[in-house]
């Protein structure tokens, strides 16, 4: 890792981050990703605690796993329409981020522990292209109070896919779902409606 690196502006001409490109390069705060970008690799920005603002093209289509994986200082990123692909764990642990906005994606899978331990997050919006969502994908996100689901498609609630998330009001679930995994909405004490 490079530890005294703190604002990068990556050069033109890149398609892709690579995997660990910048893992645990802790002095990072800021990130400007370059138009023609189409994909960030595994654990491409993983551990950059120092991490604050990153700025991604209308390019980007791919997140790989882990990508953004402990950037506790992160508070806020914009993602361009578009995303097909978002890898697991690739938001774990952002402790900071409040607002994460994937509505204009078209992917297909929410993938396990997208979000898991994103304990400031408050809003999250999801595409209606979603058919599958992955294990504990919002475990312990603590702070999130509406969770709509219901454009989606999929049938399986996945285990522990809400769990700890305690001001967790409104549930907004999709009509064709036929099960609900081990522990899915434990701990939410603060649930008052379900649809």
């Amino acid at each position: 890792a490079i530890t005294a690196l703190s604002n990068l502006t990556i050069s033109s001409g890149l398609k892709v981050i690579p995997d660990y490109a910048f893992d645990e390069c802790a002095s990072l705060r800021t990130v400007t990703v370059p138009y023609g970008v189409k994909e960030l690799g595994v654990h491409a920005f993983a551990k950059c605690k120092s991490l604050e603002s990153i700025s991604l093209p209308s390019t980007l289509t791919k997140i790989g796993g882990n990508a953004f994986y402990l950037c506790a200082r992160l508070k806020g990123i914009s993602l361009p329409d578009g995303i097909t692909s978002v890898g697991v764990n690739a938001f774990r642990n952002c402790s900071l981020l409040t607002t994460l906005d994937l509505s204009g994606a078209t992917m297909t899978e929410i993938p396990a522990s997208m979000c898991e331990v994103c304990v400031a997050l408050s809003s999250i919006l999801l595409p209606a292209t979603v058919s599958s969502i992955g294990n504990w994908a919002f475990y312990n996100c603590k702070a999130l109070t509406t969770l709509d689901l219901s454009q989606m498609s999929f049938t399986a609630i996945p285990e522990s896919v809400c769990y700890g998330c305690e001001l967790l009001s409104t549930l907004l679930l999709p009509a064709n779902y036929t099960s609900i995994g081990n522990y899915a909405f434990s701990s939410c004490s603060g649930m008052t409606s379900v649809a």
